[in-house]
């Protein structure tokens, strides 16, 4: 549950899937495995958890914005019951660049931190991005920046509001 997994997040940032880890290898395999466009296999939460994906360091899963389920969830008898177990990110508005859950544009890429652009990393933020943003088709280096978390950061007011929602307590 990431900040940067919410489903109106392209108003704010951009994901890239081509730019992750094994992106080129799992476009290769896929054919042999599954009926799935790679579109598909990129936006999914569920497909790349498991194997060949995995192993290949190809991890869209943690990028998705869709709806997932717990897939280890057991019912009172020990049956699989995920499917009842729906989860999707909670947001609180505006969008938090600053929460401690919102990947760095390093994230997922074994591109030297000092070759990133916003051109070859998997996560950039739109410069303009706010409610309502219509996002350009292309990202540039006029219209994007890169995503760096500052070293040693702590829980956004973000992050404080949202533990407080999942966890409720006396105040």
């Amino acid at each position: 549950m990431h900040e940067h997994q919410r489903q109106d997040r392209e108003q704010y940032v951009h994901f890239e899937c081509a730019n992750l880890n094994g992106y080129r290898r799992a476009k290769e395999l896929l054919p042999q495995y599954f009926a799935f466009t790679m579109h598909e296999l990129c936006a999914s939460a569920i497909y790349t958890q498991d194997e060949p994906w995995y192993s290949l360091g190809f991890t869209p899963f943690e990028w998705s914005t869709w709806t997932w389920w717990d897939r280890t969830h057991k019912d009172a008898n020990g049956n699989d019951d995920g499917f009842e177990h729906m989860q999707s990110v909670f947001h609180a508005k505006p969008y938090d660049y600053d929460s401690i859950m919102h990947y760095g544009s390093e994230a997922g890429t074994s591109v030297p931190f000092n070759q990133l652009t916003v051109q070859n990393a998997p996560l950039i933020r739109w410069k303009q991005g706010r409610e309502g943003y219509q996002a350009p088709s292309q990202a540039t280096d006029q219209n994007a920046q890169l995503i760096i978390p500052p070293f040693g950061r702590g829980p956004s007011d973000g992050d404080f509001e949202f533990v407080q929602k999942l966890y409720p307590w006396a105040r």
